[in-house]
């Protein structure tokens, strides 16, 4: 691609911003951060692009740690949507990228010259018995990214070469920066099958860059007074409150993940035996739990009195609404009990439906409960990952702090 100015290169960038049919707020932020890296381009005399220019832009006048070779996971959301982002898409029209669609990719459907490729690596997946949750997340980077091979001219997948790499990293980062670590460990994982299976003659998995391991981000823990306020706000006059009561209780007081409950269907209570017997989606292992008298009373109102009588669905948790059927996730409705419970929350840890399990393990560990017992409960298929609700145990952590006079004493 020809060399282009600072200058040629934003007008470029807005055009293909404006192909995209983005929001009036998408394209406000992107022209304010061109117009800024503009400007201090101009004060330093320079007129070419290079990372180096962007690093040293972001650190001066930001202060954000902007690295060439790897993606930084440690810079806020604000600061990636404000500024990096729209640097970054400057990358991608430099290294030749001008016709990767910004939008999101069609994740469903193959490109037509790759079509083989892609069913031999899921069976693959398959046969290395990969959940399918995480082969469908493995696909969900790969199929974008053939197609982003198609819409630049490679028909043969022995045709690519690094640089296409690259500008992929890019657009991805450009994207989904919560999730870089995820996203390029699968595709680093793609171009190694690519190498192994002699699609390719060069190994080019490691011209993927690597992202930086995001800080460590402790999930919100709920009080016990907070956790009787989100259930005190459910109304359990409604068919909906009953459904939504029922739900909760099952994730309070037993842990149970949001795809168990989802999936849960009447087989899997077992009255006579006061049990709850399923097969955790997540593992795909067996699990048994007590079926308590305040869980099984919250069930049993929703079934007899809140649950659509003319639903035949095998599942015991339905939408209340078109489309009918099974209830996909409970995000949306986490957010609204914590709204009107009036719950503070920190938008910088997670406080999704999945808390509910942490605080249980939480509460567990404060009662001096064995680990691998927490762990039997939550269904972790090994005690390591229990440990990891260990560093919320902030009254332990402060058993092992040491006195700084006794040391240095």
């Amino acid at each position: 691609m020809e060399s282009l100015t600072i200058t040629e290169l934003i007008e470029k960038a807005n055009e293909n911003l404006l192909k995209q049919n983005p929001s009036a707020e998408y394209i406000r932020r992107h022209k304010r951060a061109w117009k800024l890296f503009s400007y201090y381009a101009l004060k330093h005399r320079i007129t070419s692009f290079n990372t180096e220019l962007v690093a040293c832009f972001l650190k001066e006048e930001f202060g954000i740690e902007y690295a060439k070779d790897k993606l930084n996971g440690n810079i806020s959301t604000h600061d990636f949507e404000a500024f990096v982002r729209p640097l970054l898409m400057l990358s991608i029209v430099q290294t030749g990228g001008a016709n990767i669609r910004i939008s999101k990719f069609d994740r469903t459907e193959d490109a037509e010259c790759f079509k083989e490729i892609m069913k031999n690596y899921e069976e693959l997946c398959q046969k290395r018995n990969n959940h399918k949750s995480t082969i469908n997340a493995k696909l969900w980077t790969i199929r974008p990214f053939l197609l982003h091979l198609a819409q630049s001219g490679i028909t043969d997948i022995a045709q690519m070469k690094a640089e296409h790499i690259h500008q992929y990293t890019i657009f991805i980062a450009a994207r989904a920066l919560k999730s870089m670590n995820q996203k390029m460990c699968h595709l680093r994982a793609f171009i190694e099958f690519l190498y192994e299976q002699k699609y390719i003659s060069t190994d080019l998995s490691k011209c993927v860059l690597k992202a930086q391991k995001p800080r460590s981000r402790l999930a919100k823990t709920w009080t016990k007074e907070e956790v009787e306020r989100i259930l005190g706000v459910i109304e359990r006059g409604t068919s909906v409150g009953k459904r939504d009561y029922a739900v909760f209780m099952l994730v309070t007081q037993l842990g149970l993940r949001t795809g168990d409950i989802v999936n849960m269907t009447f087989d899997n209570l077992l009255w006579a035996e006061c049990k709850i017997r399923f097969i955790q989606d997540k593992t795909g292992k067996p699990q048994e739990l007590p079926l308590t008298a305040p869980v099984g009373e919250a069930i049993i109102d929703y079934l007899k009195y809140g649950r659509p009588k003319d639903d035949c669905s095998k599942y015991v948790f339905v939408r209340h609404s078109p489309p009918f059927g099974k209830v996909k996730n409970f995000w949306y409705v986490m957010q609204k009990y914590l709204r009107d419970a009036h719950v503070p929350v920190c938008t910088e840890k997670p406080h999704g439906f999945h808390t509910f399990r942490f605080t249980l393990a939480t509460r567990l560990l404060d009662e001096e409960i064995p680990i691998e017992t927490i762990s039997a409960i939550l269904g972790h298929s090994s005690s390591d990952t229990t440990k990891i609700y260990l560093r919320a145990d902030i009254n332990k952590l402060r058993q092992c702090a040491l006195n700084p006079e006794a040391v240095y004493g």
